[in-house]
């Protein structure tokens, strides 16, 4: 990282690896001033978070109140964001119907199952699947998912709310929410099912949010009758099989992995 008259400037590449490179790095930079009396301001858990907890006596810290921040809201998606839907939905349909057919996941090319152009699950079979009795709420969690949305939701300025559609409608949405919710409590804790948290609406283009990570291809558009609404939030791609190739997916960030988040995340919540 470079040094400029004793002022420590974050570069590009320690701005993309928060904690691998920029808190090290700041470390290093504080034992090569022993000498010298450090002013730093920054917003709050900043200095624990660099410091390691230790009291510099050569540095005077001025923390930043909060409501000086900007509050940028991040929105996540559930099913294939933060749950694995393809996983579950996979084991659930050869349980089911052992002898049927299947399709591996790295081959699927529809973000609904039913509707994949291989014509493996058909709507009846697929959706009785799904509608299963704690299909939703035994879900595994996506690798790294739980650790990097805590993550997200500590950065200063930031909150994060759960923004997921329920499947089906009537008893079988109210099912389908029940679940979820079952799920981000027993994965998360009860204060993600705050209402300032957990969001559960077939409709996501009415929820204000400046980033949405979401795997379907246009969240902004329901496949049954096309309609196109213009959200407040900019759409991060998470990445799924289905939707690698999808013409709908050209142009937009993408999140290939929740462990790589820093380098997709930081940036976007930077540059709102």
């Amino acid at each position: 990282d470079a040094l400029l008259d004793g002022v420590w400037w974050p570069t590009a590449g320690s701005d993309a690896d928060f904690w691998k490179i920029r808190v090290p790095a700041f470390r290093r930079w504080l034992q090569t001033q022993p000498e010298s009396h450090i002013v730093a301001v920054g917003h709050g858990g900043f200095f624990e978070a660099m410091t390691g907890g230790r009291k510099l006596e050569n540095c005077e810290t001025y923390e930043l109140p909060l409501e000086a921040l900007p509050t940028r809201t991040v929105l996540v998606d559930m099913d294939g964001v933060l749950c694995d839907f393809e996983g579950q939905f996979l084991r659930c349909w050869r349980e089911a119907h052992p002898a049927a057919e299947w399709l591996p996941m790295e081959q699927r090319r529809s973000h609904y199952v039913d509707l994949d152009p291989s014509g493996v699950y058909d709507t009846a079979r697929s959706h009785a699947v799904i509608t299963s009795p704690g299909f939703y709420e035994t879900m595994p969690p996506i690798e790294g998912a739980i650790t990097a949305l805590t993550q997200i939701d500590a950065l200063d300025g930031v909150h994060v709310c759960i923004c997921t559609a329920p499947f089906g409608n009537g008893k079988i949405a109210e099912q389908c929410e029940a679940e979820k919710r079952a799920w981000v409590e027993s994965n998360l804790g009860k204060d993600w099912l705050a209402p300032s948290k957990f969001i559960c609406v077939k409709d996501k283009t009415g929820v204000p949010g400046d980033l949405l990570i979401d795997d379907k291809p246009e969240p902004s558009k329901h496949w049954k009758h096309k309609k196109v609404a213009k959200p407040t939030w900019k759409h991060v791609l998470f990445t799924q099989p289905f939707n690698v190739d999808d013409p709908a997916c050209k142009g937009k960030p993408r999140l290939a992995c929740w462990p790589n988040w820093e380098q997709v995340i930081l940036p976007l919540i930077r540059d709102l």
